[in-house]
């Protein structure tokens, strides 16, 4: 704007000065001339003065919304360490929920950044939504919070109404997660209630706990559900001990299109090394404190038989 004043004034100066060049305009030469410049002058220091001001204004504006992103950054990462203490709190409830949410959290970010780079839902997979992704595995098993304790860490396998109540958890996972404040504008809350509700839907249909096939299921419970029977078979479990790497992925070959997305499978193949390595520092972190834990659950398991006898 007033660019476009100065460059006015500038042609009305010159115009002023041919007039009484040309007797046209009533004032001599050279009176016109110190009008012509001081109108110059005045508009060329208001000019730079709207300048100065504007930048001013900017860099002012600029670190408004710095500070404003800061904060934002903050509370964020405040809401995923409030969900990673919601992890540690299953972990108290249940031995291998608590640990299990941390590796599956590392397993999701893995196979959703291996499908981009694979050239697979490059449009969906943007680095935000992975971050989400990332940060809702902590919330999968919330659900879990539901179960008894003497269902979840039961030594053995589940029978038929133990295995009913425990398909119940993605369900009242969801109700859960839509006590969320919304995070991200609402982006995270929607992955997050999707991997809750659909990790345990199977790409051909068997799943639970509506039998979606396909596409149905959406892509961040497709990927959250083979990072959770990833970890699963790698991990120790009260009833098995872990499966070695490559018997884990042959069960994944073995899945594909049953199971599994073709190319989830895919992309958790390609990680063998990345994964084997990750999966050998999880076990070697958590050995210090594996057997004090499983001693501490099987006098608790002592301590409900003595009760119902």
């Amino acid at each position: 704007m007033f660019t476009t004043i100065l460059i006015t004034v500038l042609i009305l100066s010159i115009i002023l000065i041919f007039l009484s060049i040309y007797n046209i305009w009533p004032l001599p030469v050279s009176y016109s001339i110190y009008i012509a410049l001081f109108m110059d002058f005045i508009t060329a220091l208001q000019f730079i003065a709207h300048r100065i001001l504007k930048s001013r204004n900017k860099k002012s504006i600029e670190k408004t919304l710095a500070e404003r992103d800061t904060v934002i950054e903050e509370l964020q990462e405040n809401q995923f360490y409030l969900m990673e203490f919601v992890a540690q709190l299953l972990g108290s409830h249940d031995l291998f929920t608590g640990r299990h949410v941390i590796h599956t959290k590392t397993y999701v970010e893995l196979i959703a950044k291996k499908l981009r780079e694979l050239g697979y839902y490059a449009d969906e997979l943007t680095d935000e939504t992975i971050k989400n992704m990332k940060a809702a595995a902590f919330l999968h098993d919330i659900g879990k919070i539901h179960i008894p304790e003497g269902i979840l860490n039961k030594n053995g396998r589940f029978n038929e109404e133990e295995y009913d109540l425990m398909r119940c958890h993605p369900e009242e996972g969801a109700k859960l997660i839509d006590f969320l404040p919304l995070v991200d504008k609402g982006n995270f809350n929607k992955i997050a209630e999707e991997m809750t509700l659909c990790h345990h839907e199977k790409w051909d249909g068997t799943g639970y706990p509506y039998h979606l096939k396909g596409n149905e299921i959406p892509l961040s419970a497709r990927i959250m559900a083979a990072a959770d029977v990833l970890d699963a078979l790698l991990s120790q479990r009260l009833y098995k001990s872990p499966m070695p790497i490559s018997q884990a992925l042959e069960t994944f070959r073995q899945s594909s299109n049953t199971h599994f997305e073709p190319c989830i499978v895919e992309a958790v193949i390609a990680l063998q090394d990345k994964v084997d390595e990750i999966d050998k520092t999880f076990k070697e972190t958590e050995a210090a404190t594996n057997e004090e834990e499983l001693a501490w659950w099987d006098n608790y398991h002592e301590m409900i038989l003595r009760n119902e006898n």
